[in-house]
């Protein structure tokens, strides 16, 4: 009785988050939390598009999904509105994610960093991530999310017509970031965070 409670939760955890929006990418465009990369890659031929504005600083990014659970991505930050860096990243994904097994993915970025990581829902509407890599991650690295307004189900349809919420925290190896995520129609998203000592905002679009 009590596994068939934890399986139930499972189930309808995966179904409000799979409600509340689509993925979003990280500060260096690749699928995941605020900086620090999830388990998920965008579906073959899906792509997203980012951007982040900060104090005297920006962000812009592109990522695509490609056949075989492959995902790339390709980044550019702006100081003074001239471009001062420029980074990608490829992601694979191993396993996706199913009510009982945790989604898991490989990834490199540009600058040496390596990394694997672990993806799962749990029920209550959260999510939590963690991963090992090395380069920028240095060492152990994940997060957690939480959806604050799970959508309300009526014959297949979600009936919230608010933007879904969700808490994003994540440890990206040398510091911690939190904010928050608001998922409104036809694949647009809006953040706000602060993480190693600065606040910024973004927006991105999944297609």
């Amino acid at each position: 009785m009590k596994y068939k409670a934890i399986l139930c939760g499972a189930m309808i955890a995966c179904c409000f988050w799979s409600a509340s929006g689509e993925t979003a990418p990280t500060l260096h465009g690749d699928t995941g939390l605020l900086e620090s990369p999830s388990a998920d890659v965008l579906a073959s031929g899906k792509g997203d598009l980012g951007i982040w504005q900060g104090d005297g600083w920006r962000r812009q990014s592109v990522a695509v999904g490609l056949p075989g659970g492959w995902e790339m991505a390709h980044g550019w930050r702006f100081a003074q509105g001239q471009a001062t860096q420029e980074e990608s990243s490829v992601k694979l994904s191993l396993q996706p994610e199913t009510v009982l097994t945790p989604g898991l993915a490989i990834g490199a970025e540009s600058g040496g960093s390596l990394y694997g990581v672990a993806s799962k829902f749990l029920p209550g509407g959260y999510r939590l991530h963690l991963g090992v890599g090395s380069g920028r991650f240095d060492g152990v690295f994940g997060g957690i999310e939480k959806v604050l307004n799970p959508p309300h189900f009526s014959k297949g349809k979600t009936s919230n017509s608010q933007p879904t919420l969700r808490a994003v925290a994540d440890f990206d190896g040398h510091g911690l970031q939190y904010g928050l995520r608001a998922a409104w129609q036809n694949g647009w998203q809006s953040q706000i965070a602060y993480g190693h000592d600065r606040w910024y905002g973004g927006v991105t679009l999944n297609w």
